[in-house]
């Protein structure tokens, strides 16, 4: 056999074992074709999630440097948060960036707020799921934005933090299929939430006979904040043919940036595709920070 042959046959066996590597069986034991391509392509989003883009031969890296947020703007920032603000963020070299259409993407609702740093508390959906964990850690990033609504009330804010608290534990949606109606039905906009953590477990796996489970992260602050999506123009866009909400689009009028890296520039978010009613926020939010 020539070397092209070879080399023909090493692809096809390499490209064999990936794939089975990503149709293999999940903790949920299903086997249907369909059930086998969701995991695989749920294993690949995941899987760029942790690879990280190099400019130069191996053209792509695990390791990570040191974000251009610095710990002290970390802390500057987690003093400035109220419950119901909404973060956005950006890693620079992160590979899943490019499948992700925008400047901002990432995004997570803050809860509480608190004298100690350390115990500010946000709500995200990342590969693991929607979990609830510290402040800290989206916000040591690259490029960061923090915003608060305009015109909500208390109740309101109280609302939007509870909506997130119940939704703790469902799965992340790497279909990206933004069904909050669907999911308001399922989960409701009452006031009284599930207290007992083993009752939003069993509520969570049970649904998963009919429902996905699943929120992305723009999805959950969305989730969050539907009660108000018409005053804070939050709505679903198309980009890359789905309807779905982009971190970018919630840089509007009807938000207040309270917070933003000093890496965040105008000349920055232009580079990355910010259009220009969110630029012109961006360079507002510089104006009133000299």
């Amino acid at each position: 056999m020539g070397p092209l042959t070879i080399a023909l046959i090493t692809l096809g066996v390499i490209l064999l074992l990936v794939s089975l590597y990503l149709l293999r069986s999940g903790r949920d034991f299903e086997t249907s074709i369909n059930t086998r391509l969701n995991r695989a392509w749920r294993r690949l989003v995941f899987f760029g999630g942790t690879v990280r883009r190099l400019g130069h031969f191996p053209f792509v890296t695990w390791g990570r440097e040191e974000p251009l947020v610095s710990i002290d703007e970390v802390f500057e920032a987690m003093k400035l948060v109220r419950p119901g603000d909404i973060g956005l963020h950006t890693e620079k070299w992160c590979l899943s960036n490019v499948a992700i259409p925008g400047f901002m993407k990432h995004a997570w609702i803050h809860i509480n707020e608190s004298d100690d740093v350390s115990k500010v508390k946000i709500i995200e959906a990342i590969a693991k799921g929607v979990v609830q964990r510290s402040g800290y850690y989206p916000i040591h990033c690259d490029y960061v934005i923090i915003l608060r609504p305009k015109n909500v009330s208390r109740e309101d804010i109280n609302k939007a933090c509870l909506k997130a608290e119940k939704i703790v534990g469902c799965r992340y949606d790497a279909s990206f299929k933004f069904d909050i109606e669907e999911e308001l039905a399922i989960f409701g906009e009452g006031e009284k939430g599930i207290e007992d953590a083993r009752e939003r477990e069993i509520q969570v796996t049970n649904l998963g006979a009919e429902w996905d489970g699943g929120f992305s992260c723009t999805e959950t602050v969305s989730f969050a904040w539907w009660h108000k999506r018409k005053e804070l123009g939050i709505e679903r866009r198309k980009a890359r043919g789905k309807q779905v909400i982009l971190g970018d689009s919630l840089i509007n009028d009807n938000f207040e940036i309270v917070w933003m890296s000093k890496s965040v520039t105008p000349e920055i978010a232009k580079e990355y595709g910010l259009d220009v009613e969110a630029i012109c926020k961006v360079k507002e939010a510089l104006s009133k920070s000299k």
